[in-house]
């Protein structure tokens, strides 16, 4: 077995996309620096490289895929760096094409052409989970002090969709 060299990002010379309808959403809630650290600020996310990851998470989670009408950059080459979001969207891959319905073997998903293809198998989860995120959001009527809150109710929500649906009125969401 060959081991990867470390720092090893197969996403490292793509771009990253969102659907353009849902790229305000996470660009609304996000600080506008993908670099800031601001943790003062009254945004839900600290940059917009975290509410997609986010949004990747949530759409993975409930199971939602949406392909992209429009396609808006969010991200340049590089833009995913963190070696627990890489492992994650592997993880996605693997189980979207080596476990469903066209198993591949896995020692093949680092291949260019199977990147790529996760990358778009992510940002189908994305948009799937930023309509979600949204809705969370509006429905909640957070006010500027509702990050903590916030991060409680997608927590609750990841581990049990059906407590916040119910409470929060989001079962329209899920269907």
């Amino acid at each position: 077995m060959t081991s990867l060299p470390p720092n090893y990002n197969p996403f490292g010379s793509l771009d990253f996309y969102i659907g353009k309808d849902h790229h305000e959403i996470i660009k609304t809630y996000s600080n506008s620096s993908d670099d800031s650290d601001d943790q003062s600020s009254t945004k839900i996310f600290h940059n917009m490289r975290e509410g997609w990851l986010i949004a990747l998470a949530l759409g993975v989670r409930l199971g939602i895929r949406e392909q992209s009408v429009e396609r808006a950059k969010i991200g340049s080459a590089g833009y995913i760096k963190d070696p627990i979001a890489i492992t994650f969207m592997i993880a996605v891959g693997i189980n979207e094409l080596c476990l469903k319905d066209n198993p591949i073997k896995v020692s093949n998903m680092l291949e260019d052409e199977k990147i790529n293809e996760i990358l778009k198998i992510c940002e189908e989860y994305v948009n799937g989970g930023a309509r979600t995120l949204k809705t969370l959001i509006e429905k909640g009527k957070y006010k500027p002090d509702y990050m903590e809150k916030f991060s409680l109710n997608l927590l609750r929500f990841i581990e049990d969709p059906a407590s916040v649906q119910e409470e929060d009125g989001l079962s329209a969401v899920i269907q």
